[in-house]
């Protein structure tokens, strides 16, 4: 059971159904209403409420009227339902005797499922179901649980939430948003691609940590290379710059020295 928007929703598990069904007898009239809620979603009063004129065997269609909201449905038969309701259409005739052969009512009933007593629409199974489910052991389940279970297993099985709303007739798409896994899938799509791409980054890094770190590469050899190169060719340039700076320095020298001379001369300086 969890709750979503403070509404309680609560579906019946596998091992739960199977002791709900074992405290049923295969003639009990509970069994087949219980398999079409489980198999169709429809409410209690839908399903008892149930006539063969609202019933499309060529097309496998189940027409549904007097819904909570006021709206008909169609719900599509799965072989399942196709085959429970085939067979209560084929037992008909039979519930028109009483066990001695006697007949109990004169004309077949318009109800899919018609009350054992009066032949016309079932009223009340709310007793029946809750003995069961106390039969069963099974706590804190009713009956419009297994609407919640059938919207459940379609959205398990792949229902988008545009289906469930065609399906259970609800205006609000975010009703039937709380039966469907696509948002969850995505956003763990998501996530795990995070993870995905983080390996490959790992994976990489593996690689590049693989190599010899104290044997130098190509890209190394030849950068050393160049700085070389880059080196021998600056240190001739200083050289030579070098060079160039003694000549004219000594050149400096010696005019100077000249001139000295030539004053000296001319002052008559020894």
């Amino acid at each position: 059971m969890f709750r979503v928007s403070g509404e309680r929703i609560r579906y019946l598990l596998p091992d739960e159904e199977k002791r709900l069904f074992e405290k049923l007898d295969s003639g009990e009239r509970l069994r087949p209403i219980l398999v079409m809620a489980l198999h169709t979603g429809m409410r209690r009063g839908e399903i008892c409420g149930l006539q063969w004129f609202d019933l499309n065997f060529d097309r496998g269609l189940i027409h549904v009227r007097n819904t909570k909201n006021g709206k008909d449905l169609t719900i599509p038969m799965n072989m399942i339902v196709r085959q429970l309701l085939e067979r209560q259409k084929s037992t008909r005739k039979e519930r028109l005797l009483r066990q001695d052969g006697t007949p109990r009512f004169s004309a077949p009933s318009s109800y899919v499922f018609p009350s054992p007593r009066t032949n016309e629409q079932l009223v009340e199974i709310k007793y029946s179901f809750a003995k069961t489910v106390r039969d069963a052991k099974i706590k804190g389940l009713r009956f419009h649980d297994l609407r919640h279970t059938a919207a459940t297993r379609m959205g398990d099985a792949g229902a988008d939430a545009f289906t469930l709303a065609a399906i259970f007739g609800w205006s609000d798409i975010r009703m039937a948003m709380r039966y469907t896994h696509a948002m969850e899938d995505a956003k763990r799509r998501a996530v795990e691609a995070i993870a995905q791409r983080h390996s490959v980054n790992e994976g990489k890094g593996s690689e590049a940590a693989g190599g010899d770190a104290c044997v130098p590469s190509k890209s190394d050899h030849d950068a050393e290379e160049d700085l070389g190169r880059n080196d021998a060719r600056g240190s001739n340039e200083s050289v030579r710059a070098s060079v160039k700076d003694a000549k004219e320095c000594s050149y400096q020298i010696s005019r100077d020295a000249s001139v000295t001379n030539e004053k000296r001369q001319a002052l008559g300086s020894p």
